[in-house]
């Protein structure tokens, strides 16, 4: 499948009975100017993609049993699943506690060996070892969901730049990373990324969000669109006082909604007292530099079911002899 401007075309030839020749041939190509925010060449061109499969059907064909392998829950996991779900209310309920398992009990780390590379490690491993990827995370999951009598599907996609997938050339290399896809009332799909520590069932992040991704259904291979999502909210709100000295003291909440609450939830959980000190004090910094830090609240843990983020920090910034006095624009990251 040629793809962009300049990609070559190959020429196909019969060279012995039952077998094809393609030839491709490419003579010197410019080079192309720094540009920020250019599409890679995978997914503008020119390349050519080369794939040895007839259609994306047959790729799901080739994928699923690799997820079967993989996906049987052993007889002291099932038990576990069933306590953590034990009184329940609905599947919704089902759902998020599962969720958070995957999410925040199982560290983010990716040991692609060989053909872990592309099938996941077998769910029990990655729960007793406590760690996988994108693809033994949401397998995971899966093979949980499905002890509860809830269908789910390994969703594949391309997270870098647009995502675009070169649909003539069915081929593992179009995807970077995979969620789940959860099967909900009347057959709607509900997403999830279990790679997000702190996940709430539907919350997908930016790089998950608004593109098309390839569901590996039980019969076929399904491409469909995720749904479109704000990355969420994120505020500073300063309630401060200044002294005759010009000395500046006082509050800086923090608050975030979606995807910035589960990112900054899980930043700030893992410091200890000194280290999350001295990343308030980062933040404090960029307005003003001369800060220090002398307490932080962090949230309670039921504050999370509300679905967003709040820490306050209390700071002092010295007065100086200059007279002068300024506020920065903020330059968080």
């Amino acid at each position: 499948s040629p793809l962009g401007t300049g990609a070559p075309t190959p020429s196909r030839s019969v060279s012995a009975p039952g077998r094809v020749r393609f030839e491709l041939a490419c003579t010197r190509t410019p080079g192309f100017p720094f540009e920020i925010g250019r599409p890679p060449i995978s997914q503008s061109g020119p390349a050519t993609w080369i794939t040895t499969l007839a259609d994306w059907d047959a790729f799901a064909d080739w994928y699923r049993p690799l997820l079967q392998q993989r996906s049987t829950l052993s007889a002291e996991l099932a038990e576990l699943v069933d306590t953590w779900t034990e009184g329940a209310a609905d599947e919704d309920e089902i759902i998020a506690r599962l969720l958070q398992r995957a999410s925040n009990d199982v560290r983010y780390t990716g040991l692609e060996f060989g053909i872990s590379g592309l099938q996941p490690y077998d769910c029990n491993e990655v729960w007793e070892n406590q760690y996988g990827d994108c693809k033994d995370k949401s397998n995971l999951l899966r093979a949980m969901l499905a002890h509860k009598g809830i269908r789910s599907y390994l969703t594949l996609l391309n997270t870098d730049h647009a995502g675009r997938i070169e649909k003539r050339s069915p081929d593992y290399r179009q995807f970077d990373h995979a969620i789940l896809a959860i099967e909900r009332d009347g057959g709607s799909l509900q997403f999830c990324d279990p790679t997000i520590e702190f996940a709430r069932p539907g919350g997908l992040s930016p790089h998950d969000a608004d593109r098309e991704v390839l569901v590996i259904r039980d019969d076929r291979a399904e491409f469909v669109r995720t749904p479109a999502a704000s990355a969420g909210q994120l505020g500073y709100d300063f309630d401060l006082e200044l002294s005759a000295g010009r000395e500046i003291s006082g509050w800086l909440t923090l608050s975030a909604s979606g995807n910035y609450a589960s990112s900054y939830r899980s930043f700030f959980s893992r410091k200890d007292p000194q280290a999350l000190n001295q990343a308030l004090a980062g933040i404090i910094g960029d307005f003003f530099p001369t800060a220090e830090v002398a307490d932080v609240e962090t949230p309670n843990s039921g504050d999370w079911d509300r679905g967003d983020y709040q820490l306050r920090a209390y700071f002092v910034a010295p007065g100086n002899d200059s007279g002068e006095l300024s506020l920065l624009f903020p330059q968080s990251d």
